[in-house]
């Protein structure tokens, strides 16, 4: 897909070399885990009570706290 789109000349051997392996590995595993994280992280702030947030807010806490409300 890469040589037909024009962004490299040949194709790569992603699995021929050992750095080359590691960077797909590396890759693939990043694709999968992102996501899963970025839910995670938005499920437990939505999960704040707003009782807690109100307290931020009145403490003086900054436009990303209270976005979450």
């Amino acid at each position: 897909m890469l040589v037909h789109a024009g962004i490299v000349d040949q194709n790569i051997q992603w699995l021929g070399t050992p750095v080359a392996a590691m960077a797909a590995v590396i890759l693939v595993s990043t694709w999968r885990a992102v996501p899963f994280g970025a839910i995670t992280v938005l499920a437990g702030l939505t999960a704040v009570p707003t009782d807690v947030v109100d307290a931020a807010r009145i403490d003086g806490a900054g436009w990303w706290l209270a976005s979450y409300a």
